[in-house]
C-alpha cells in the first residue's frame, strides 16, 4: 500500500513556524503607513509596515531596492486624538522578496538610526 503524504493542519505549520523563529527580537505585527526614499534620492515613496521590532522592520512598497541599500524613512504614530509621534529613520536593506509585476514588494529593513518628535 502507497504511503500517503502527511501535511500539518494549519494550526500546526503556524506553530511550527513560530517555534523555528530565528529573530534575536520579537516583531509585533502592526498596520501602518510609512513614507520612505532610498538614502539621498529625492523621490518619495509610500509604504505599509506589517511589522516591526526596536531594530527591524517588514513593509511592502512599490520599491524594490538592492540589497545593502540605505533607505529612509518617516512614520506617524498616534499618541492621543489631537496629536502624534513622528518617527523618523535610517535602515540597511538585508532582504528584498521576490518582485511580482503589479504588486507590492516585500523589504526587510534593519533599522540603524531613528529619532521621534513630538512625544510628551
Amino acid at each position: 500500500m502507497a504511503r500517503a503524504f502527511f501535511s500539518p493542519a494549519p494550526e500546526n505549520q503556524l506553530l511550527m513556524a513560530m517555534n523555528s523563529e530565528q529573530r534575536k527580537e520579537r516583531r509585533v505585527f502592526v498596520k501602518m503607513p510609512v513614507r520612505l526614499n532610498l538614502a539621498g534620492d529625492v523621490h518619495e515613496h509610500v509604504g505599509f509596515v506589517r511589522d516591526m521590532s526596536s531594530h527591524g522592520m517588514f513593509f511592502y512598497s512599490d520599491l524594490t531596492p538592492a540589497l545593502g541599500s540605505q533607505m529612509e524613512f518617516v512614520m506617524h504614530l498616534p499618541q492621543h486624538v489631537f496629536d502624534t509621534a513622528v518617527v523618523s529613520c535610517k535602515g540597511t536593506v538585508v532582504r528584498v522578496e521576490g518582485h511580482v509585476p503589479g504588486a507590492a514588494t516585500g523589504i526587510a529593513l534593519l533599522i540603524d538610526e531613528c529619532n521621534m518628535t513630538g512625544c510628551n
